[in-house]
């Protein structure tokens, strides 16, 4: 069942577009995507001045796990950089861009 509500606490925009779009096509398809964060390297590229963004990158290193129709299908370990964005909202930071980038 599509769980991309839960997405509007941390996420905005661009971002909230996409993963939601990402979790209801699964709804769809019967699949199920669980990832278990391994390690975070974060590092902060920019602060405003005015406190209106911060540019981070984080390298993510995490298991998914897929199931189609509630059965397992696949196991990995994978390793993503990420380049991230947070903008302040009226009392936490939300993601705005959340993409993967090449290394």
């Amino acid at each position: 069942h599509d769980q991309s509500s839960l997405l509007d606490a941390d996420f905005v925009g661009g971002a909230r577009q996409k993963l939601g779009a990402a979790t209801r096509e699964q709804a769809e398809l019967g699949i199920e995507t669980q990832y278990r964060d391994l390690s975070h390297d974060i590092r902060i590229l920019f602060y405003s001045p005015e406190g209106l963004s911060i540019e981070l990158t984080d390298e993510v290193g995490y298991t998914v796990k897929v199931f189609d129709h509630g059965k397992p299908t696949a196991t990995e370990e994978a390793h993503t950089r990420y380049l991230v964005v947070l903008t302040p909202s009226q009392v936490r930071w939300r993601v705005r861009v959340f993409q993967a980038v090449p290394e």
